[in-house]
């Protein structure tokens, strides 16, 4: 009676004890597997905040909670600080699919799932330079990525006569992928307009390297200077701002009519060039202009254009109105031989100093009329306009020939009859003769009797079929060479006379 009670509290003290020495192997054990299954970040990651904390998959090492995510990091700036509300987009290199998340308040972002393969993450902040960093599959974990801050230009635009700020203006800041400077013309969209009493300005860049830094007022001339910008850093520049010209006019057409929606454009003697659009009642107004001689020119929609070569603009002037008046039209009327019904040209004409003008020729007669033309010099060529090789070669040649001049009288038509190359030019067809491999071979063709330009030589080739027949479509009248090669080995050759539209049938010997 009395051992039962002493027998069942010895195995209660044995089952405590087992008790205290298994809980504390369960906590190692289980310690040892969380330690090595979680990625670890930098020392340097900041602590998060409490809303990340929350993110399902996080487990807390010491002070800092890191995400167990198979893509995770932190984005920082040169300093060190987390930086907020970034977008991180993720992309699949090997197939283009993307994701993206912004960082939280402690520059953290964790991607719970990601694909297998290498990535390219791109990140994009409006205060910071875009960053993109290449992470393989093995360093997806633990990432830490610094930002660097927008490129910064401070300035000031000065009046360069009396050194007074500059006052109201426009600034832009231009990236330069050449770093040389280009004529200015008018205000970018990116300008930004700038009230200041001081003429003070300051300018964001999205990235460093050569800028343009422009300034735009209107009573002064734009001017503009060259910069070299550098993330992470602020510049100052200053910029001495030249008293401009202001150029306004009228434009009527051979009548005295006002003309609207013509372009008047003036160009300065530094390349720069400004351009506006006539109103209804056939008015403009330029951009204030460097002083110095320009050359105006007035393109009506289809009427004839006007062309001043030799204008003076002087700042000491008063401001310059031009009554322009554009000149009576000329007409150039002809016929393209040879032609047959339905085919499909055009006549390019080009003036000596002025615009490309284009009519077309009517399909069944082979006439054309150009009209409202500029009296003056033009050169005229047939452009066939149906997609077939012959229309190729016949461009190549007309680009390289020095057409004849016609004249443009605004007192009475000019008729013209325009050669199309297109119908006159041969073909040669041939066949290669004797035991030879046809492997890398190629017929060239080449004119004795008067050079070819380069761009047509390039054209008159063929490489022979597998039967050892040739075809080289495409040669003008005269006489030709026929050249079997093989690299710059010529096998064989033969010389032969064309004459226009001809059909011309060759043997070529190999030996």
């Amino acid at each position: 009676m009395l051992a039962a009670p002493s027998s069942v509290g010895g195995s209660g003290r044995a089952r405590r004890w087992l008790a205290l020495a298994v809980v504390p192997l369960v906590a190692l054990i289980a310690t040892w597997r969380w330690a090595v299954d979680l990625p670890l970040l930098p020392e340097a990651t900041p602590v998060r905040s409490d809303a990340a904390r929350s993110h399902e998959g996080e487990a807390p090492v010491g002070r800092v909670a890191v995400p167990v995510a198979p893509l995770h990091g932190v984005v920082v700036d040169r300093d060190g600080r987390p930086v907020a509300d970034a977008e991180v987009a993720a992309v699949v290199l090997a197939t283009g699919t993307n994701v993206s998340l912004r960082t939280d308040a402690a520059g953290v972002f964790a991607f719970a799932v990601m694909p297998k393969g290498e990535l390219q993450l791109v990140v994009v902040h409006t205060d910071f330079v875009v960053r993109n960093e290449t992470v393989v599959e093995s360093s997806r974990g633990g990432l830490r990525l610094m930002l660097q801050h927008k490129p910064r230009l401070r300035g000031r635009a000065l009046d360069a006569v009396t050194g007074r700020p500059l006052r109201p203006f426009v600034a832009a800041l231009l990236p330069l992928s050449e770093g040389v400077l280009m004529p200015l013309v008018e205000p970018p969209p990116t300008a930004v307009r700038i009230h200041r009493a001081d003429g003070l300005f300051e300018l964001v860049a999205d990235q460093g390297g050569p800028h343009a830094v422009q300034v735009f007022s209107s009573t002064s001339a734009p001017a503009q200077l060259l910069v070299q910008l550098a993330p992470d850093r602020v510049d100052e520049c200053e910029l001495r701002v030249a008293r401009g010209v202001r150029v306004r006019g009228r434009v009527r057409d051979a009548s005295g009519n006002p003309v609207a929606d013509a372009s008047v454009s003036i160009r300065c003697h530094d390349g720069a060039t400004a351009v506006a659009a006539t109103l209804a009642d056939g008015s403009f107004a330029l951009v204030p202009l460097p002083q110095g001689d320009v050359a105006l020119l007035v393109q009506p929609m289809a009427l004839p254009f006007l062309a001043i070569d030799a204008l003076r603009l002087d700042v000491a002037e008063p401001s310059p109105f031009f009554e322009l008046q554009l000149p009576a039209g000329a007409e150039v009327t002809g016929t393209v031989t040879p032609w047959r019904a339905g085919q499909q040209a055009e006549i390019e004409l080009r003036h000596r100093r002025g615009p490309l003008r284009r009519v077309t020729v009517d399909a069944e007669t082979g006439a054309f009329a150009a009209r409202e033309l500029t009296p003056g010099q033009y050169r005229l060529h047939v452009e066939r306009t149906e997609p077939v090789w012959r229309s190729r070669v016949a461009r190549m040649l007309q680009l390289g020939m020095e057409l004849p001049m016609v004249e443009a009288k605004s007192d009475l038509p000019t008729r013209v009859e325009l050669h199309d190359l297109t119908d006159s030019l041969a073909r040669v067809r041939g066949r290669i003769d004797g035991q030879v491999d046809l492997d890398h071979l190629v017929v060239r063709a080449l004119r004795e009797d008067e050079p070819m330009p380069a761009t047509y030589e390039g054209l008159l080739r063929a490489a022979p079929q597998a039967d050892g027949s040739f075809e080289i479509d495409g040669l003008t009248a005269g006489r030709w060479r026929l050249q079997l090669m093989r690299g710059n080995d010529v096998l064989h050759w033969q010389t032969l006379a064309v004459d226009p539209a001809a059909q011309v049938e060759v043997v070529l010997r190999a030996r």
